[in-house]
């Protein structure tokens, strides 16, 4: 179980990879005279030119838990539990090849019975801790949100620790798996998050994707409502 001190030290070491990406972001789309500045980079449609690309609609992805609800797939059938379902395809799968672009600790707001709630609701509320991860799948370019719970900070804690145990600059330069595993406690049957790394990224794939991780990365601070 993950411990106070293990949970400051992950808020710490998200915190400060989220203001590197943040930075950066900056630097890429504000005009300056900088040698650092990039060029902007607007939505690809016509009459939208003006319009950041962040501000394109980026899929949630969820871990199928007993509890998860809207989970039917476009074929009719029920997302497996502990598979990794995405919302705009509706379509589930049991591991994900991807690189992670950016992360991002906080607390949202949960219900008497636990479930997230926007700044709308009226009733009684209290906090939740997440860490919302931002990726892009290495087989097919596709970007997702994946919000984390308090289950699986002990993995993505261990993450951040090989991470710097290899001293690894930016995130998006290695390539992860991401597969589930299940477990159980006093409170039921559940999955967990597992992280694997594998190759290192090199020369225009590299370069592609930190551009990415540069231009979406602002998305993680719009007021998301994690999906269920």
């Amino acid at each position: 179980m993950i411990t106070k001190k293990d949970e400051q030290e992950i808020t710490e070491a998200v915190e400060e990879t989220a203001g590197n990406i943040s930075e950066e972001h900056t630097l890429s789309t504000v005009e300056n005279n900088t040698a650092l500045a990039k060029p902007f980079k607007g939505v690809a449609i016509e009459g939208m030119e003006d319009v950041p690309a962040s501000f394109e609609a980026v899929p949630f992805l969820r871990l199928i838990q007993p509890s998860s609800k809207k989970t039917q797939m476009a074929d009719g059938k029920e997302a497996p539990f502990g598979s990794f379902l995405f919302n705009d395809i509706q379509e589930a799968f049991e591991s994900i090849d991807f690189v992670l672009l950016r992360a991002k600790h906080q607390f949202k707001k949960v219900d008497e019975n636990g479930n997230f709630v926007d700044d709308t609701y009226v009733g009684k509320t209290r906090e939740k801790p997440q860490v919302t991860i931002l990726g892009i799948t290495t087989d097919t370019d596709k970007l997702f949100i994946l919000s984390l719970s308090s289950t699986s900070f002990s993995s993505f804690g261990k993450l951040i620790a090989k991470f710097k145990s290899l001293h690894i600059d930016k995130i998006w330069r290695i390539g992860l798996k991401m597969t589930s595993e299940k477990t159980e406690n006093k409170k039921g049957k559940f999955a967990v998050v597992n992280f694997t790394m594998g190759e290192e990224l090199t020369g225009e794939q590299l370069k592609t994707t930190e551009r990415i991780a540069q231009e979406y990365g602002v998305v993680l601070d719009r007021e998301i409502t994690p999906e269920e």
